[in-house]
């Protein structure tokens, strides 16, 4: 994967909301490699479908709340 430099404009300002969330991380997409076995859908913005975030996710919370969620409708974002 190739990425792209980003430069700061302060005319293109986003907003990302959600309902409810379980995680919320942020990092330098830079350093990050995406793994092997993990697949996304998309280009800059994605979606992915497995990764080990999500894998890791699914063992580590345990909370009621997370309980409450259906694990099969995980999300993880990302933006290179």
């Amino acid at each position: 994967m190739k990425c792209k430099t980003l430069i700061p404009n302060k005319n293109n300002i986003y907003e990302i909301t959600f309902s409810d969330y379980i995680m919320h991380m942020v990092r330098n997409e830079s350093y990050a490699m995406v793994g092997p076995d993990e697949t996304f859908d998309g280009k800059y913005f994605v979606i992915f479908k497995k990764s080990k975030l999500l894998e890791y996710t699914h063992n580590l919370i345990e909370s009621d709340l997370a309980k409450s969620f259906n694990k099969e409708n995980y999300k993880h974002y990302g933006m290179f």
